[in-house]
């Protein structure tokens, strides 16, 4: 699907058949996922590795209940024959640690490079879903995972409910966690869903009306045409 606006179209084309609410809180970071897929559908795409520019993904952030998730669903549905995975955050680490542990035992000389290309082999885009940081062991090698997946010219899409700036605040060691910020902030748009409706409180809608939190996922038989 070539569409310079693609996110955008599909996005209005739901609120005009009453699928969803229109949310003008949530604009920019829909902006900011049409350019990120006009980057990975260029036929360029392989040329644009790593640079200094900020084209490395979108970091989605915002209040609880506020349609993160379903924003990113929105950009996979179009993505997702392009080699992209999506993840529950937890899930993606327990997966790390998994093949970490499988290199070890293979006496590879760096597990968690093992790691990473094993767990992302094949694939150009990943979109991780309810991303914290939560524990030390993460926090400690976060920054390197996202080095060697960016230098893998794997662009990242992340949702949270916490800015970058303030992720593992007050964490254990958490000096050694902000190259990992300075990262995201350095080669991510940092994209903000701006206060409104919480999604999260059910309220009595017209049929066929789907709020935000009724579905992670669009469903299966939702058309893409973009005319």
């Amino acid at each position: 699907m070539n569409n310079s606006n693609a996110v955008s179209v599909l996005y209005k084309k739901l609120v005009r058949a009453g699928k969803v609410n229109e949310d003008l809180g949530q604009i920019n970071v829909i902006n900011a996922l049409d350019d990120l897929y006009n980057q990975v559908s260029s036929k360029t795409y392989f040329n644009n590795i790593f640079s200094d520019k900020k084209n490395m993904g979108v970091y989605i952030f915002g209040k609880v209940g506020r349609g993160k998730s379903y924003l990113m669903d929105i950009f996979y549905k179009l993505v997702q024959y392009k080699r992209c995975m999506r993840v529950h955050q937890h899930d993606f680490m327990k997966h790390i640690y998994e093949y970490m542990k499988q290199g070890r035992s293979l006496n590879n000389k760096d597990p968690l490079k093992y790691a990473v290309d094993k767990y992302t082999k094949k694939i150009h885009l990943l979109c991780i879903d309810e991303f914290e940081v939560l524990d030390v062991a993460d926090a400690m090698i976060l920054e390197r995972i996202y080095n060697l997946l960016f230098k893998k010219n794997i662009k990242v899409v992340l949702t949270s409910n916490t800015s970058p700036s303030d992720l593992y605040k007050n964490g254990l060691q958490r000096i050694r966690f902000v190259p990992f910020i300075n990262l995201v902030e350095n080669f991510m748009i940092i994209s903000e869903v701006l206060a409104g409706k919480d999604y999260r409180i059910k309220i009595s809608k017209k049929k066929g009306m789907h709020e935000f939190q009724d579905f992670y996922y669009l469903p299966s038989n939702t058309k893409l045409c973009l005319n």
